[in-house]
């Protein structure tokens, strides 16, 4: 039977606060908030926040509460459980902003979350704003090799990817490969990546449903593969392309994009998207 937590204060640790309530919940346990911390900020102080088990964290009883990273840390980073088996971490409710990683690669990708492969991951009515990733993109979001991740009615605006130099890019969201992206009822504003400036997908399902990709910018600029430049609003590489005007690409999983909207994004090539098999 899963059990409910509240966080009952802003502060980066101790009794009460969001860092104690995810050490203490056991797996397939939700986290809410007090409704007196509505408008309020969680600032981390003490590095980022880990998930290693099942869990829900929904901040709908505490409207417009914001995770401030400080320009310092990664907001999330899910992980395997204990016995190393994927866990799935959903995330509701919430503003994740001013994350940022500084390492290099893999290490440094997503600035916001970052999850390990074969993990699933579900973001739900929530923002993303102004997060860096210093390695290998994702400035919002980074899904590990084989994840499953579903954004629904969510915004992201102003995340870079680009710091890393990296190939991958993807302003927004990255995915690493062989895993599925779903996107539904979502915005992408003024993010920028190498490759993506609003989505980089690799090798995998990408599905867009009514979502817009607004002032989204693939950067021009040297990367370490020398590719780049690529998809303003969305980059897939190595996927099967469906939806009006798209045709057939080689290999990897179906891309589906209906219903969206493509507005202001730039690129060296495929303004709005580039699908490269």
């Amino acid at each position: 039977m899963s059990a409910t937590l509240t966080v009952t204060n802003t502060k980066d640790s101790g009794v009460g606060s969001l860092r104690e309530a995810i050490a203490t919940a056991e797996s397939g346990d939700v986290i809410k908030f007090d409704p007196s911390l509505a408008n309020k900020t969680i600032t981390l102080t003490s590095g980022q926040l880990e998930i290693d088990k099942n869990l829900t964290i929904d901040g709908k009883n505490a409207r417009n509460l914001s995770i401030n990273g400080d320009n310092k840390y990664r907001i999330f980073e899910v992980k395997r459980d204990a016995k190393f088996n994927p866990t799935n971490f959903s995330l509701k409710h919430l503003t994740l902003t001013n994350g940022r990683t500084f390492e290099t690669g893999e290490e440094g990708a997503g600035g916001g979350i970052k999850t390990a492969s074969s993990t699933t991951l579900l973001v739900e009515n929530s923002q993303f704003k102004n997060n860096v990733a210093g390695g290998a993109g994702g400035g919002a979001i980074f899904a590990g090799f084989q994840g499953k991740t579903t954004v629904i009615n969510s915004k992201f605006d102003n995340n870079d990817g680009t710091l890393g130099n990296e190939e991958r890019g993807g302003g927004a969201i990255a995915t690493k490969s062989a895993g599925s992206l779903t996107v539904k009822n979502s915005e992408f504003t003024n993010n920028k990546g190498i490759n993506g400036g609003g989505i980089n997908h690799l090798l995998g399902e990408l599905r867009v449903t009514n979502s817009k990709f607004i002032n989204n910018e693939a950067i021009a600029q040297s990367s370490k593969s020398g590719i780049f430049g690529l998809g303003g609003g969305i980059l897939t590489d190595g996927a099967n392309a469906s939806g009006p005007g798209f045709g057939p690409g080689n290999i990897g999983g179906k891309i589906i994009i209906r219903g969206s909207h493509f507005e202001g994004n730039k690129a060296l090539d495929g303004g709005g998207v580039n699908l490269f098999a």
